[in-house]
């Protein structure tokens, strides 16, 4: 069972951290027009999921679930392909 926990959590956790980490990169260090193309591109996308979620809570959260799974799958074949 942990084996199976590990292996659905923690390669979704870390490929999450690592796309927040270049997310939040150009407010570090980049020029301005990089943060405002950054901040758009999250104002469209919460909206996005804002609207989705006045449609229906339950595919919003569903969503969620195919994203982790989705970034588990891709982690676990990346570091099959070694």
């Amino acid at each position: 069972m942990r084996v199976a926990l590990e292996w659905a959590y923690i390669p979704a956790l870390v490929r999450t951290r690592d796309r927040g980490m270049l997310v939040l990169a150009p407010f570090s260090f980049g020029p301005s027009a990089e943060r405002s193309a950054v901040l758009t591109l999250l104002a469209v996308r919460v909206a996005c999921v804002g609207a989705l979620a006045l449609i229906s809570v339950m595919s919003v959260l569903l969503y969620a679930l195919a994203y982790v799974l989705f970034l588990t799958c891709c982690a676990s074949w990346m570091h099959s392909t070694d």
